[in-house]
């Protein structure tokens, strides 16, 4: 897992037990597609109105001056 505070990132559980562990540091859980919970045609759209979102935040962020004074370390393993 990765996660810089100054980059906006989306965090996919590739299954279902995985989302399961870490549901507080996930965003998606692609396993419900492999479990027949979601379909990647009807939902898909969800998926990408969230990547939008999290884009356009950074946006505001850049344009409010915050990504310039924001500084993060480099974390070594699992962050969570």
């Amino acid at each position: 897992m990765f996660g810089a505070k100054p980059v906006p990132s989306i965090k996919l559980a590739t299954n279902t037990p995985m989302y399961l562990r870490l549901t507080e540091d996930m965003d998606i859980n692609c396993g419900e597609i492999l479990d027949g919970h979601r379909h990647a045609e009807r939902d898909g759209p969800e998926d990408f109105d969230l990547m939008l979102r999290t884009a356009r935040a950074r946006e505001q962020e850049r344009a409010a001056g915050l990504a310039r004074t924001r500084s993060c370390r480099w974390n070594i393993g699992v962050t969570g």
